[in-house]
């Protein structure tokens, strides 16, 4: 008789399918729930949004110096007259940042989703902003004479590279640390 209720409550349950919450998702269901997850929503509903509007804010800020030095035309149009291949590397740092808000919504799309390969994308795509940003000024120092350095842009290139690079360090250790410990979440 317990047989039969038990045929019956199982063919009364709904098969489950692919679209429904994974139980790694399911708050109810976490093998450790004190391990709070704001950190994680701030990153994926905050974080990664401004990171994108932020890539786009600056390459359209380097698109439109290029357009200026091409015309000759603002603050420093004596500087992109003398030096024409500061141009080309306000270009090339446009397409940097915009090629950047690639990675940053597919590493949205990924942790949204509860996949590893976001958290990866996440942890290496923190020090790689900071790494154009030093990239940049280092070819910037390259062109320019040490004399227009101090007239014209931020003549401290190294303090700026050391200051990136521990900003890099620090940020990114304890979020490797955070998503350790939430492991289990991502498939």
């Amino acid at each position: 008789m317990q047989e039969n209720e038990n045929i019956a409550n199982v063919a009364e349950e709904e098969p489950k399918n692919s679209a429904q919450e994974t139980p790694a998702r399911n708050s109810s269901n976490l093998k450790n729930p004190g391990i709070g997850m704001k950190w994680y929503h701030f990153i994926v509903f905050v974080q990664l949004i401004l990171a994108m509007l932020f890539c786009a804010g600056n390459g359209v800020s380097h698109l439109m110096t290029a357009s200026a030095a091409a015309q000759g035309i603002g603050e420093n149009a004596l500087v992109y007259i003398a030096y024409p291949q500061l141009k080309y590397l306000e270009i090339g740092m446009a397409v940097a940042f915009f090629c950047m808000i690639i990675p940053y919504a597919l590493t949205e799309k990924f942790l949204w989703n509860y996949k590893f390969k976001g958290v990866v994308l996440y942890l290496v795509m923190l020090p790689v902003n900071l790494l154009v940003t030093v990239a940049y000024s280092v070819i910037l120092s390259a062109i320019l004479p040490a004399s227009m350095r101090e007239m014209t842009f931020d003549s401290n290139i190294i303090g700026t590279v050391l200051a990136l690079v521990l900003v890099s360090v620090v940020y990114v250790v304890p979020n490797w640390i955070y998503f350790k410990k939430r492991r289990y979440l991502f498939t």
